[in-house]
């Protein structure tokens, strides 16, 4: 604790310049700071202000692959990277430092989801049309749609489920599909395609909970919805209601009109049950919907 007082003394002039300070023990696997978004977890020690591990910040299991602190101590440099955790993007500048005759690596933390922006290197001071708000949708956005990508799917779904199990807040999976996509993609192209796909996309994420609930791609023309705070019986009537609603839409594309149908699996998350196998259970109702006629929804 002493050693982050004396960094965060002379860090205080630059309190605009970052969220937050850690000091971090590398090779003990040891960080010392007193935010308060990191006493929320359980590995919080409060006498000295340490967690047990410097990847419980970014709620990982093991160490980062992309651990700049070690680098730092190692060989005695600053190094900088991005770091993606929830929905959000921080700057992460390490760099070494000797307190009482020990070496630990200062930690400087910025959220750069939705500010900055990087300057060309011409010299002429002109800023890129690319934001740092911009990199941040790049890493969780699915180039296309627009809606979440796999990796934040990935990273962002279990979590959730726990938490919500924990707290016996209901979740319902529901996997989205467009009937014979591949039949659109073959007759018309797939330029036709990829705007089909975005105004499928766009038409889901339109009808959902914008605070609650979210949607990514999961692969192909197939889609994920995660429903919070809702049971099976409720989650059904969303699928529903969505299904109905691509029904009568008319997806356009120059003079061309199409109509299309899509299926929908669901399935609520249960504790006997990794929450990963609920979308697998989910994805096998949507197998069943379209095997069975299409335009359906399975429960």
């Amino acid at each position: 604790m002493e050693v982050l007082l004396y960094v965060k003394e002379r860090m205080s002039i630059l309190k605009n310049f970052y969220d937050e300070v850690r000091v971090v023990d590398p090779i003990n696997n040891i960080v010392f700071s007193d935010d308060f978004n990191l006493k929320i977890n359980n590995k919080f020690n409060e006498k000295d202000c340490s967690l047990s591990n410097c990847y419980d910040v970014w709620g990982k299991k093991s160490i980062c692959s992309t651990c700049i602190s070690k680098k730092a101590y190692l060989k005695n440099d600053t190094f900088i990277k991005l770091e993606y955790n929830k929905n959000h993007v921080f700057l992460v500048i390490a760099s070494p430092i000797e307190f009482n005759e020990n070496k630990y690596v200062v930690e400087i933390l910025k959220d750069i989801t939705n500010n900055g922006s990087i300057v060309d290197g011409s010299g002429e001071g002109n800023y890129l049309d690319l934001t740092m708000k911009k990199m941040g949708e790049n890493l969780i956005k699915d180039y296309l749609t627009g809606v979440y990508n796999k990796r934040y799917i990935d990273q962002r779904f279990s979590k959730e489920a726990h938490r919500n199990l924990k707290e016996s807040i209901p979740t319902t999976v529901i996997m989205a599909d467009i009937d014979s996509f591949k039949k659109v993609n073959d007759t018309y192209g797939h330029l036709v395609g990829d705007k089909i796909l975005r105004d499928f996309a766009k038409a889901l994420n339109n009808n959902i909970r914008e605070n609650s609930d979210w949607i990514g791609r999961y692969g192909g023309e197939e889609f994920i919805i995660v429903l919070n705070n809702t049971n099976l019986k409720n989650g059904v009537k969303v699928a529903e209601k969505l299904r109905k609603i691509i029904e009568k839409m008319s997806f356009d594309y120059g003079d061309l009109s199409l109509k299309i149908t899509s299926s929908f699996g669901v399935c609520e998350v249960s504790e006997k049950e990794d929450p990963f196998d609920t979308i697998k259970n989910a994805d096998e109702k949507l197998y069943m919907a379209k095997m069975t006629g299409r335009n359906k929804t399975v429960f």
